[in-house]
């Protein structure tokens, strides 16, 4: 018996985020698998697509969806990381380079304040209550 979706699962599904360049589609799916791991979410850069379980509570829901605008928001500031293709294979996938708290905090500043700025009726929903 598949579980029922809640209401912000449902108020989400078909919503977009735009992050400046494109808009990302959010997607429910019944299942998101990531590099045969079954997980909450993931992110697709080349398709503009973030995708969210749709068996997921409330509050799993929205980390979720909050979690995977956090992986968009830092590609767009510069912090998406390199992948071994590009680093070679000493380095893990996602490797990001030395930096410093300022720089982070810079950047993520700015990353969120661009965010808010183009999704305002889209984190109203991610920080209401249920």
């Amino acid at each position: 018996m598949q579980k029922r979706k809640c209401d912000f699962v449902k108020k989400i599904d078909g919503l977009h985020f735009d992050a400046g360049f494109r808009k990302f589609n959010i997607v429910v799916k019944d299942s998101v698998v990531e590099e045969g791991t079954e997980c909450w979410g993931a992110t697709d850069f080349d398709l503009g697509t973030i995708y969210l379980r749709g068996t997921a509570d409330h509050d799993t829901a929205r980390e979720t969806v909050i979690h995977e605008i956090t992986h968009v928001i830092l590609a767009v500031v510069g912090l998406g990381g390199y992948d071994r293709d590009e680093m070679g294979e000493e380095y893990p996938d996602g490797y990001i380079g030395p930096t410093n708290n300022e720089h982070l905090t810079l950047c993520l500043s700015r990353g969120l304040m661009g965010a808010f700025n183009l999704n305002k009726e889209l984190f109203e929903l991610l920080l209401s209550e249920e």
